[in-house]
């Protein structure tokens, strides 16, 4: 996870009780929204084809990456970096 400041109003919910989380997910390969997870629980929301195919060829396992590959990326998203 890069980053993850808390939650928002679920968009595909009528009801304002209903929040998914904010944050920002990566492989090193593919980058993602933290309620991805939360669409595909609570609303049956598919992901990409590619992308299950991508984890599914790395058996569920996510790469370690270091510290400037992290950075790197989160630069590239235009999430605020540590100074």
């Amino acid at each position: 996870m890069l980053f993850s400041p808390g939650t928002v109003p679920d968009p595909f919910s009528d009801s304002s009780d209903m929040h998914v989380r904010v944050g920002i997910m990566t492989d090193g390969t593919w980058v993602w929204q933290l309620a991805w997870s939360d669409y595909v629980k609570y609303h049956r929301v598919a992901p990409p084809r590619e992308f299950l195919d991508h984890i599914i060829s790395r058996k569920f396992t996510a790469p370690e990456l270091t510290i400037e590959q992290t950075l790197e990326i989160a630069e590239a998203e235009g999430l605020p970096l540590p100074e």
